[in-house]
């Protein structure tokens, strides 16, 4: 009877890889705290939040009252335009 190794086994984690002759070892390694193990979490990107511009202040009204103005009556006359188009289309 042969025998076969598991083909579901896992490797052992905490058991280090033979070193790489054709490497230099200097910086090339993990430390032990920066590897991401299954379930935990990334640090947290503290660095970052200040790396935006200054807060601005919220501003205080929407759209002024001549650019809505100014839109309402360009539409008000396209609409009488093709209004106008299709009254005399019909007659």
């Amino acid at each position: 009877m042969v025998t076969t190794p598991h083909l579901h086994s896992r490797p052992n984690p905490s058991a280090k890889a033979p070193p790489n002759p054709h490497l230099a070892d200097e910086g090339l390694s993990v430390p032990e705290d920066a590897i991401q193990r299954p379930g935990q979490m990334p640090p947290a990107e503290s660095g970052v939040s200040d790396l935006d511009g200054p807060e601005r202040e919220p501003l205080s009204r929407g759209w002024a009252a001549a650019p809505i103005t100014l839109i309402m009556i360009v539409v008000a006359l396209f609409v009488a335009g093709f209004l106008g188009w299709a009254i005399e289309l019909m007659v």
